[in-house]
């Protein structure tokens, strides 16, 4: 089941927060070239067990982290890996060698160059470690570094997705670039020293408090244009605080006190509390943020095909879209694994199977399946309200096939 939400739940952003960012100068000066200085503070919805990003697939981490650490590749306007840190790269016909040209001159927030030295470990732990790296692995024959700046992955077989793992937005999979040492230093375990080539590097981590950044003076920027994750990156804030709010009331009443300039996982019925308010700027976006339901597939029910196929007959998803999000303005249906705007995107690709909502077919194929109605165990996080409110109408809806 897919359902993406223009924006899952409403972002909010006071636009009193400008003055304090963008100190000076008309409105329309402001809005063209941007000014630098003042502290953002942004509430989110979840805490974090800790910094490393290979070690888990926590997206708050990666929206926080990812202002410290940088790619050798990213993902554009349309999710297309483009490169980063990468200078320039080839790869052979056979699709079996990258050879990637680093940027030069790209300092760490310790004040040191990155080298091939540095992607090369980099590199090989994240392919143990990291989800995204696992998935890489099994192809990966060697890393090698045969020059300063440069770095030669060689392949037993051609793997399509490497680029795409490498600048993977989803659960923390792409490999972020760190100093050598600090990989030689930590291992395998949990690296607590976040140091990268980012805009921003830690002041401090306070657990179920809050992150503190701050602007990295000695920032090697991209000269290319700025847009998604990739191109030039600008840190007009002097400091960036990501505090820990798990209670949505609290971060809304943040919001309307301007203790928070920006806040996450706002429910979509308070909408229209904020619409009416000139101190706020609502933006509904489109986003690759999806609902989806991960089936086991090694245990009963779901280990045959008949319930797999009698779960996708028993969901109503417009019906589920409109109790978990809310209005249609904030939520569409979508077939393809991948929103649109996504290089991967495929309209049709599932199309006969999606949202074909038969309550007296699910039965009957969960008849043939041989279900004996036994309890069915979901799990989400209860610290997410989407989820919460996504397991609990999905509950509703299996009820009334039985």
């Amino acid at each position: 089941m897919k359902r993406f939400a223009r924006s899952g739940a409403v972002g909010i952003l006071l636009l009193f927060c400008a003055s304090l960012l963008f100190a000076g100068g008309s409105e329309e000066e402001v809005k063209k070239v941007g000014r630098h200085g003042g502290t953002l503070v942004i509430a989110i919805s979840q805490t974090i067990a800790h910094l490393d990003p290979d070690k888990s697939t926590d997206g708050n981490l990666g929206q926080t982290i990812d202002h410290v650490y940088e790619g050798l590749f990213e993902i554009d306007e349309s999710y297309k890996p483009v490169p980063f840190l990468v200078d320039s790269y080839e790869k052979t016909a056979d699709g079996k060698m990258y050879s990637f040209m680093l940027r030069e001159g790209v300092h760490f927030h310790n004040g040191k160059e990155m080298t091939s030295a540095d992607v090369k470990a980099s590199m090989e732990r994240w392919l143990v470690n990291n989800g995204g790296g696992k998935s890489v692995a099994p192809y990966v024959a060697s890393v090698e570094a045969p020059g300063t700046y440069e770095v030669v992955v060689k392949f037993k077989e051609p793997y399509a997705p490497f680029l795409s793992f490498l600048s993977s937005i989803v659960a923390n999979q792409k490999l972020r670039i760190r100093p050598k040492e600090l990989i030689e230093k930590y291992g395998d375990e949990v690296i607590e020293e976040p140091i990268g080539t980012g805009p921003y590097q830690l002041v401090e981590w306070l657990p179920d408090q809050h992150v503190k950044l701050k602007r990295f003076e000695n920032y090697s920027a991209h000269s290319g244009p700025s847009y998604a994750y990739s191109g030039r990156k600008e840190a007009y804030c002097d400091e960036l605080i990501f505090k820990f709010v798990q209670e949505q009331s609290v971060r809304v009443a943040g919001v309307q006190t301007g203790e928070f300039h920006f806040a996450e996982e706002v429910p979509t019925e308070e909408y229209s509390i904020f619409e009416t308010n000139p101190d706020i700027q609502i933006f509904i976006i489109n986003s690759n943020r999806q609902g989806f339901i991960i089936i086991n597939k090694g245990t009963p029910p779901f280990d045959n095909i008949y319930a797999r196929q009698a779960l996708l007959y028993a969901l109503d998803l417009k019906e589920l879209s409109t109790a978990v999000i809310g209005d249609e303005k904030f939520w569409y249906l979508e077939p393809s694994l991948f929103p649109p705007g996504n290089m991967w995107n495929d309209p049709n690709a599932g199309a006969n199977k999606y949202n074909n909502y038969d309550p007296e077919k699910a039965r009957e194929l969960l008849e043939k399946a041989g279900y004996d109605g036994s309890p069915i165990i979901m799990l989400n996080g209860s610290d997410r309200q989407v989820e919460v409110r996504t397991t609990l109408a999905v509950k509703d809806q299996l009820a009334r096939v039985g």
